[in-house]
């Protein structure tokens, strides 16, 4: 009888089955490690947007800051000393009969009452520095630098521009007044702040400024523009124009001005600040943030040029 042959069981081969697995393994990986990355490029990028975001937030709050400190000390806004040239004599004679003028014409081309000038109710003042009245810069004075903006020179109240003159003060606290033949003219600093094209990125704006001195003042003259703020975007107006400084007028609140007549000047009480500011200092996604805040002068009173 022939004895069955019994052939060794073939074991199982595991390559297929391990192979398998390891696809499996290397998806799952893969899966989680492009999780890990979206996660990363997520973060970074809000990263970028915070960054930015916080930097343009802190350099507009430094502008808006120093522009309102200007503004809440201001004696006016353009140029106070007025339209026409200071007479070097009293225009009324409160001790006589009749008064005294010693430059008719400034009577003459603005039709005011002479008692009006010198009680103050009345005033010349100009929407436009240097203005011809101006003892310290309007009779044809020049910085040792030039005049900032050429182009724009002289520089008047616009949604782009904005004048700002300051009481100068002695060392008591006095306001500091002219001395020598005018009269009663208070002496102030002056401080042009002008919106103007960033020449770096197109349909980006730069906000600068510059300082003229005025009478008794320590104030050095800083005619070379400093920029106080940059990628200024917005707000733009009808027309496509820049549109940052709006005022305000106690005689007419319900309105707001972009351009300011001379006749309007001394009434202006307040500026209302509007700005849109991208920020991308940080990575290539840019912040854009938008501010509005308005500033009233603490010390504008009605402004008179001439009087006793």
């Amino acid at each position: 009888m022939k004895q069955a042959i019994t052939r060794p069981a073939t074991p199982k081969s595991s390559t297929g089955s391990a192979l398998i697995e390891l696809m499996v393994a290397t998806l799952l990986l893969g899966v989680v490690a492009a999780g890990l990355v979206g996660l990363v490029v997520v973060n970074n990028t809000q990263s970028e947007r915070l960054v930015n975001k916080v930097s343009n937030i802190s350099d507009v709050r430094q502008a808006v800051e120093r522009i309102g400190r200007n503004i809440r000390m201001a004696r006016s806004v353009g140029d106070l000393y007025g339209l026409y040239p200071y007479p070097t004599d009293k225009l009324v004679d409160n001790h006589g009969t009749g008064g005294a003028t010693t430059d008719s014409s400034i009577l003459k081309q603005n039709s005011v009452n002479t008692q009006a000038l010198e009680d103050g109710t009345v005033t010349l003042s100009a929407s436009t520095f240097p203005a011809p009245g101006d003892p310290s810069w309007g009779a044809g004075q020049v910085p040792s630098t030039g005049w900032p903006w050429p182009s724009l020179y002289p520089y008047s109240l616009s949604q782009q521009t904005l004048i700002v003159q300051v009481p100068v003060f002695d060392s008591s606290g006095y306001p500091v007044m002219w001395s020598g033949t005018a009269i009663n003219l208070e002496s102030v600093d002056t401080y042009v702040y002008q919106v103007i094209a960033d020449p770096s990125n197109t349909g980006q704006y730069l906000l600068q400024v510059a300082g003229f001195p005025g009478y008794g003042s320590s104030m050095q003259t800083s005619s070379i523009p400093q920029t106080i703020l940059r990628g200024i975007v917005g707000p733009v107006d009808s027309n496509g124009r820049i549109s940052i400084f709006h005022y305000v007028s106690n005689a007419n609140p319900s309105s707001l001005y972009t351009d300011v007549p001379d006749n309007v000047v001394s009434t202006i009480s307040g500026i209302v600040l509007n700005l849109e500011v991208l920020r991308k200092t940080e990575g290539p996604q840019p912040s854009t943030i938008g501010f509005k805040t308005e500033f009233f002068m603490r010390n504008n009173t009605t402004a008179t040029v001439i009087g006793s």
